[in-house]
């Protein structure tokens, strides 16, 4: 997928980092669109039935896989209501009404002749101020939407995926994505390298966790990369591109995005921040130090109980404990396209959060880029 938008660089002390204005893409985000098009239709009826307070409730994954796509959704939905005027409420005080949800993944059957496909299904719920659905809601106040958008896949789930990139039609793209995807669900692997870096032998992408600037180890633990973090601890991630193009990252804690709390909003939506990417140049690394304050601060990744947490701070009701990163290439506007690139294609809260430490001098940058459908995603859990 071609993403074609405004992309700012940035440079960070010796390493180098950019941001990227916003999601875009050669089309929409279709699964995000979808989200959006739900929290329109609960907007209009909560509108006419002139309710105003709403509580963003608890996103739950599937029982048996500590999935973090809850955060994203949720993201979307307080976007859209903030938009209209709505006041989202915390959850200590008593709201009109709230959103609650399930996502799961539903593996579709392609035929005798295709692979499977798989469908990341997300189920809304819109009760009252009793917790019973609105009846004159949708289906009896429930509603779904159905994705089958890999990177949204591999995010939300934190499964890490490497997505092979070689030429084929965009159908025989999506097989080989589901199939990768498919194995990660089934079979997680984790990928570790000198025992304190997420990466794959035959990756240019990796990515360490450091506390004090010292990489810190990485345990398989059913196939899953975890890392050791003690309450009051802060630490940093360091992003590697060793490809031959500069790479766009989506970093997210706890499934937020890195740059949700950025004093530098969208000049066109002030809910929403107007970067969502850092860009690392070819063949170098760079060192994320927190949570995106403005072009000359951040606030330093720290863990956390609930209280005082982004999750809090983001009206989150998740136990989530995951580090992740998604990779894409980037590039000049008008240059050559990288290779695999298309123009077109069709815990409760008792329990450990990242939360926010010190502020800390971050001078930055900026220059433009562009970048390409997600080529891996790679994550780190901290709590069990």
């Amino acid at each position: 997928m071609l993403n074609q938008g405004r992309i700012w660089f940035f440079v960070v002390s010796m390493l180098s980092l950019g941001a990227l204005q916003g999601k875009v893409c050669c089309g929409e985000d279709s699964f995000e669109n979808e989200v959006k098009a739900v929290a329109e239709s609960m907007v209009e009826f909560l509108k006419s039935e002139n309710l105003k307070k709403v509580a963003i409730r608890k996103f739950e994954g599937p029982t048996s896989f500590p999935a973090s796509a809850g955060p994203g959704i949720a993201e979307v939905l307080v976007t859209q209501f903030k938009m209209n005027g709505f006041e989202i409420v915390g959850l200590s005080s008593k709201a009109d009404v709230a959103v609650t949800g399930k996502y799961r993944l539903f593996p579709t059957d392609g035929g005798p002749l295709r692979p499977k496909l798989l469908e990341l299904v997300v189920s809304f719920t819109l009760e009252d101020e009793f917790g019973n659905p609105f009846e004159n809601f949708a289906k009896q106040g429930k509603t779904e939407v159905r994705s089958k958008e890999s990177d949204s896949i591999a995010e939300g789930f934190g499964l890490p995926t490497k997505f092979d990139t070689s030429a084929g039609s965009e159908e025989k793209r999506r097989e080989r994505d589901h199939s990768a995807l498919l194995d990660a669900y089934k079979q997680p692997k984790a990928h570790i390298q000198g025992g304190n870096e997420v990466k794959r032998s035959d990756s240019p992408y990796g990515m360490q966790v450091l506390v004090k600037g010292i990489p810190i180890s990485i345990s398989d633990q059913d196939g899953f990369a975890y890392c050791k973090l003690s309450r009051g601890e802060e630490f940093e991630v360091l992003l590697r591109n060793d490809s031959d193009y500069d790479a766009a990252i989506e970093l997210k804690l706890d499934g937020i995005n890195t740059f949700h709390f950025s004093k530098i909003r969208s000049p066109s939506d002030e809910s929403k921040s107007l970067y969502l990417h850092y860009i690392i140049p070819k063949k170098s690394k760079s060192i994320v130090t927190g949570w995106h304050v403005d072009n000359d601060s951040v606030r330093k990744y720290k863990i956390t109980g609930y209280e005082g947490s982004a999750a809090m701070a983001a009206n989150q009701d998740v136990e989530i404990g995951t580090i992740s990163a998604s990779f894409s290439a980037a590039w000049e506007k008008g240059s050559s396209l990288p290779n695999g690139e298309l123009f077109e294609r069709s815990l409760g809260k008792d329990g450990d959060f990242i939360g926010f430490g010190d502020i800390e001098k971050n001078s930055v940058k900026e220059i433009p880029r562009e970048i390409g459908r997600v080529r891996e995603v790679l994550v780190v859990r901290y709590r069990k």
